[in-house]
């Protein structure tokens, strides 16, 4: 695993602390593995990418209302094809209605910051 790396979860108004790594497994089809820890649980995502088997960890939280603060989960970042396959989807881009996405837009998928804007999968699926 990557090295643990400290988030914020937000459950209702209340903030929650975890860990999260990630790791390439030795399996030929799912070999990005995501991994969150928080309350004593844990929550594993597995898939061709890291960003897909993020979307996996988030989709359990959600069943509990509970969003990761991270760039991966917020409703305005999406990899591009490129960045999936190319960089395993540890990378997206920080994107604005009308604007083309820049080099610069670039981001950490589970990194944070001050514009993260955590959203439910299927509704930054739809957008």
């Amino acid at each position: 695993m990557s090295p643990v790396k400290q988030v914020v979860l937000k459950r209702g108004q209340s903030l929650l602390e975890g860990t999260l790594s990630h790791c390439e497994s030795e399996e030929a089809t799912s070999s990005c593995v995501v991994e969150l820890r928080f309350d004593e649980r844990t929550i594993i995502g597995k898939s061709e990418d890291f960003f897909v088997a993020l979307i996996q960890v988030r989709r359990t939280l959600e069943m509990e209302n509970v969003f990761v603060l991270i760039y991966g989960a917020s409703k305005n970042v999406w990899p591009s094809a490129m960045a999936r396959s190319m960089g395993a989807g540890l990378r997206a881009y920080k994107m604005t209605m009308g604007k083309q996405a820049l080099k610069t837009d670039l981001v950490e998928i589970f990194a944070s910051g001050p514009d993260v804007q955590p959203c439910t999968v299927s509704r930054r699926i739809q957008r």
